[in-house]
């Protein structure tokens, strides 16, 4: 994964993400953790917030019969099919080159919106054995090993990535993403990754999430 695979190195402050360097604002050993500069340009930016326009809806949750809307996660989004812009497939490659695993793992990328008061409470982005719908969500690719959240625009206020358990609050500005592995070193689904976006106080919130499977990802069907 992200700075433990060939060709990179512990400390480095820039790093290879294939079409251009990224640098890192930001290193966490336990959970490995990291805050990313320079990782989507303005005119990217925009034109993923413009395919996204017209194709939101309510956000869902993994639940017992499937994935439903829940009251823990107040947004909207919408997702693009793998390769489907020219964008799209550029920052899905920049995305496979900088955590270093194959295109095939990762999740088609999520787009989601947070209007005033939206929110998105603590949780995990790994699959809980004992939850319901955990079975069905790692039929398709496995566990969720690695999560980038990366920041389209930035409220104007409110809106912060949080990670309760490590007592950090990231406002990040547009551009930047933050990079996380839900495994720690023992190989255990990592619960120091407990993480969500506080409620926006004022203006608008998009990101852009890539997860990363254990196995190819394979899309269920409609």
């Amino acid at each position: 994964m992200l700075l433990s695979a060939e060709g990179h190195a512990p400390g480095l402050k820039r790093v290879n993400a294939g079409d251009r360097e990224v640098e890192v604002l930001l290193s966490i050993a336990n959970p490995r953790l990291l805050l990313i500069g320079d990782l989507l340009s303005e005119q990217e930016r925009v034109i993923l917030l413009g395919l996204s326009m017209g194709k939101l809806r309510p956000s869902l949750v993994v639940g017992a019969e499937g994935h439903e809307t829940h009251a823990t996660r107040t947004s909207e989004g919408t997702h693009f099919d793998r390769g489907s812009h020219p964008v799209v497939s550029r920052v899905e490659n920049r995305v496979a080159t900088l955590i270093g695993c194959p295109l095939t793992h990762i999740e088609p990328l999520q787009v989601l919106h947070y209007r005033e008061g939206g929110e998105y409470r603590p949780h995990f982005d790994w699959f809980d054995a004992a939850l319901p719908g955990a079975e069905r969500a790692t039929e398709i690719g496995g566990q969720r090993i690695a999560t980038l959240i990366m920041y389209l625009a930035s409220a104007e206020d409110g809106g912060a990535t949080i990670f309760p358990s490590l007592g950090l609050e990231l406002n990040i500005r547009p551009g930047q993403g933050v990079y996380f592995e839900n495994k720690n070193s023992k190989g255990e689904m990592d619960r120091l990754t407990l993480h969500g976006g506080s409620p926006v106080r004022s203006g608008e919130k998009w990101i852009a999430t890539a997860w990363v499977r254990e196995r190819p990802y394979v899309r269920p069907a409609a």
